[in-house]
């Protein structure tokens, strides 16, 4: 398998147009690619312009490591829904995130379609927050046949209403018309709203396995979920994944690790 960096220490705080995904891959048989070490910043990018800020599509092999993604309203999706594409992303599309971070951004954290992944070390804060709100919420997903295994992962939030009170009715009422409309019914899938979807699948989608993953707040629901992280093992992992990645305390006035301290002060 030849390895290709794609992209590696680049500032991204911009989308090519209205509309546009800020990368869209396309698999090639034979090549893995890598994307590493980069910020990918929309605090300053209009939220009616934004669609996904990382689009896998068509089998892509690829690996997410030491990056950290800022108020993206669609994170990651990891396989497409477009019939062309298929084929391809069920038989080649296989992907890691490790060591990523995803702060405040809407839903996608991430999204396995038709295609097998595997989450590790990854920290996932505020996700559906309001400034990323655009129709419902939720985080790591697993849908129309894809499949996710996750390891020594941190979900946290800081108040069930993250999206707002309207954004939190419209989210329940979109996630019942998705659900409707997927012919997924059951009451989960239906009844679940989107700031409790930490990591779920429907639609023939699959948690293979969650392990030893850490939740601060009682709503946040982890599907097939074992050996649940204690809270001091996530502040040592968040501590360590802070000094992996690109330092945005200095270059965006962001204090990681003060973020992670006052969402969990009450599981001390």
């Amino acid at each position: 398998m030849e390895e290709i960096i794609l992209m590696e220490n680049q500032y991204i705080n911009s989308i090519p147009g209205k509309g546009e995904d800020a990368i869209t891959l396309f698999g090639e048989i034979g090549k893995r690619f890598i994307i590493q070490d980069n910020i990918f910043d929309f605090r300053n990018v209009n939220k009616k312009d934004q669609d996904e800020i990382v689009s896998f599509v068509g089998g892509v092999d690829g690996i997410i490591r030491r990056c950290i993604f800022i108020n993206g309203i669609k994170t990651l999706l990891l396989g497409n829904g477009d019939e062309e594409w298929d084929e391809l992303d069920r038989m080649y599309g296989n992907w890691i995130m490790e060591d990523c971070i995803m702060l405040n951004c809407g839903r996608r954290n991430a999204e396995a379609q038709k295609t097998k992944g595997k989450m590790k070390r990854c920290w996932i804060h505020n996700f559906g927050h309001k400034d990323a709100f655009d129709v419902r919420t939720f985080s790591a997903w697993a849908h129309r046949g894809g499949e996710l295994t996750l390891e020594d992962c941190v979900f946290t939030q800081d108040s069930f209403f993250i999206s707002g009170l309207l954004n939190t009715i419209i989210d329940i009422g979109n996630h019942i018309g998705n659900a409707i409309n997927e012919r997924d019914l059951r009451l989960s899938n239906l009844l679940r709203p989107g700031v409790c979807r930490a990591v779920t699948a429907s639609n023939g989608g699959k948690i293979k396995k969650a392990e030893r993953c850490f939740t601060n707040k009682s709503w946040l629901y982890i599907e097939n979920h074992k050996n649940p992280m204690e809270f001091y093992d996530a502040r040592i992992l968040i501590h360590d994944l802070v000094a992996k990645l690109p330092d945005i305390k200095s270059k965006l006035n962001i204090d990681l690790i003060n973020i992670f301290d006052k969402a969990t002060i009450k599981c001390k």
